[in-house]
């Protein structure tokens, strides 16, 4: 016989492996016990992983070891590039005769299909399993992130806190959004897989922060460019700089050899009384299609237009407010189709999160209700962070 069938695991199942393959078709077991390694085992040498490696590239291993064990063997294959496995079990469960599962393993595309099948098996046994624990948790308890994401969360609001402390001249209030006000309520600091912190603020002081970066801080092309270490006059802004992506402000402080920590900032409008909710959901619906169907090379530029066009509509003051519209296409839902009322959001209340302090709205669960369809149940993201590797500026 021309294949080489290798059974990966020497124990009970390995034995019944052999078995049912046949004696004169296995040429040997391999075995992760170091003890067990060079030595024989019903009959048949046992090799190390290593030595599968290095002396059998391109035999076809077939996994015989329990449930359990059998996925840790297939994870340590994957990652030391064996490909060519499958699994005893499922030869076992298709052929009743030898000659039948030999046929079936000399053929390159059945091995192929089989390692499919079995892909498609494991997510979907993962996924009932994922669903049986969202049923049944609660969400409040899952424990806090730890190591290197808990690491980097800690970052984050160290870095907003000595940012916010070099800008206190500038007398604004940006408060807790999105995902870092729903982690406030529900989880009383971060949400556990959360890796980024955003913050709000109404149009007046968002337009103060733009301004004061402009003048005070470098833009990454300036930072990237710079000659003498720095391009900031500004005690404390060495080292950041900042990006004005047209919907959202990002500043972001540069660690050498390391992340970046991005700091981002979105938008809020007082709108006019006299303007509806549904005047200002079909000026949004017109700049979407625009959006989709101009090639926006200037993304700034064209909501500097858009503010334009809209600008008799945003005030200073009025009973309600909404998410500007250089803000909106970046919302995920909202399960509240109508204006904020003022009272939600302001007076802003002082809170702590993750140890700093730090503004909140007034009504922090009632804001977030303009933000998510439902803030006690699972997301289909779960334990699945957005940015933590995130690639700043090489040095």
């Amino acid at each position: 016989m021309d294949m080489e069938i290798i059974l990966f695991g020497s124990g009970a199942i390995g034995q019944e492996a052999l078995a049912f393959l046949g004696n004169s078709n296995v040429v040997c077991f391999c075995d992760n016990n170091p003890e067990l390694a060079g030595k024989e085992k019903h009959g048949k040498n046992v090799i190390s992983f290593q030595e599968l490696k290095r002396e059998h590239k391109n035999a076809v291993v077939v996994i015989s070891a329990n449930y359990k064990n059998a996925y840790e063997i297939v994870k340590q294959c994957e990652e030391n590039g064996i490909w060519d496995y499958v699994f005893y079990e499922y030869l076992k469960n298709m052929f009743s005769e030898e000659k039948d599962a030999l046929v079936f393993l000399a053929d390159s595309a059945n091995r192929i299909s089989m390692r499919k099948d079995i892909y498609f098996a494991k997510i979907k046994e993962l996924q009932e399993q994922v669903d049986y624990l969202k049923r049944h948790a609660d969400i409040r308890h899952v424990k806090p992130a730890t190591g290197e994401l808990r690491k980097w969360q800690l970052e984050l609001v160290d870095t907003s806190e000595e940012l916010f402390e070099i800008i206190r001249g500038l007398e604004i209030k940006p408060f807790l959004d999105g995902g870092n006000l729903l982690g406030y309520v529900r989880h009383d600091g971060f949400i556990p897989w959360d890796d980024d912190i955003d913050f709000a603020l109404i149009r007046d002081e968002y337009e103060k922060l733009k301004d004061f970066c402009q003048e005070n801080i470098c833009s990454k092309q300036e930072f990237v460019n710079r000659k003498n270490g720095k391009c900031s006059n500004v005690i404390g802004l060495e080292n950041y700089y900042w990006i004005h992506f047209g919907d959202f402000i990002r500043i972001v402080k540069h660690v050498p050899k390391g992340n970046d920590v991005r700091v981002e900032f979105f938008p809020l409008d007082f709108y006019d009384d006299a303007y509806s909710f549904d005047e200002l959901m079909d000026f949004s619906e017109k700049v979407r299609k625009k959006m989709k169907k101009d090639l926006l090379e200037n993304k700034a530029k064209f909501f500097e237009t858009v503010l334009e066009e809209n600008r008799q509509n945003i005030v200073k003051d009025s009973s309600h407010i909404y998410f500007g519209i250089d803000n909106m296409e970046i919302r995920n839902t909202h399960s509240k189709n109508q204006w904020i009322p003022k009272e939600v959001i302001f007076p802003l209340q002082r809170i702590q999160f993750e140890g700093k302090s730090f503004w909140v709205p007034n009504k922090p669960e009632e804001f977030l209700q303009y933000e998510y369809d439902s803030i006690w149940e699972f997301p289909d993201n779960v334990g699945l962070p957005k940015h933590y590797i995130y690639l700043g500026i090489s040095e």
